[in-house]
């Protein structure tokens, strides 16, 4: 596939409170906003996995792609229902061992956020829906990856629990966008199909 497309990273969809996450949080009504803004200048978002695996031959003018980050409760009540009124897919990038918990990663001393359960993602529409993996613990892997031990939980272990879903694909997302080529490298052999990064 030669043309570049657009992937649009969304993290947290919900109210604003004036914390640190406010940066990574979109109130419910600009996302409502945005999406109807997508609808109506024509664009028209396409699956991720499609676009990893280059299953689209003539892919559309003004494609992209939507994906959320870290699996955010409210984005159950306040993006799920948008998506489907659009009818847009959409990709979520989950932290296995912390479904149903919160973003405890991001320290004691900041503001937690409930995170979708496993009845949340398997009460999503599957055609609007597909979850993939974020690691396990949302550590930054650069850091990790002599520790076979920590790769294979981090990598290996969330890649199967995702492929037990019904909605379950096969992309990774790097914790905080972090990547180096021998992470990539180790990525490719626990299985995965393709990863993003919101770096460059």
């Amino acid at each position: 596939m030669s043309q570049n497309i657009p992937i649009l990273l969304y993290h947290r969809v919900g109210h604003l409170d004036g914390s640190f996450m406010d940066e990574y949080t979109v109130s419910p009504i600009v996302f409502e906003e945005q999406m109807a803004a997508i609808a109506r200048w024509g664009w028209r978002p396409i699956p991720l996995e499609s676009v990893v695996r280059g299953a689209i031959v003539d892919v559309p003018a003004r494609s992209l792609v939507l994906t959320f980050d870290d699996g955010f409760a409210s984005n159950r009540e306040h993006a799920w229902p948008v998506l489907a009124k659009h009818k847009f897919p959409s990709a979520t990038f989950i932290v296995t061992g912390c479904l149903g918990a919160y973003n405890y990663w991001d320290g004691p001393s900041r503001a937690n956020y409930q995170l979708l359960c496993a009845d949340d993602i398997a009460a999503a529409d599957p055609q609007f829906m597909t979850f993939h993996a974020h690691s396990m613990t949302h550590s930054d892997l650069t850091f990790l990856v002599n520790d076979q031990r920590t790769m294979r939980r981090e990598l290996e272990e969330p890649r199967s629990r995702v492929a037990e879903l019904e909605t379950g694909g096969d992309i990774f997302a790097y914790p905080r966008g972090s990547w180096n080529w021998e992470l990539l490298e180790q990525v490719k052999r626990a299985g995965y199909a393709g990863a993003c990064t919101s770096m460059g």
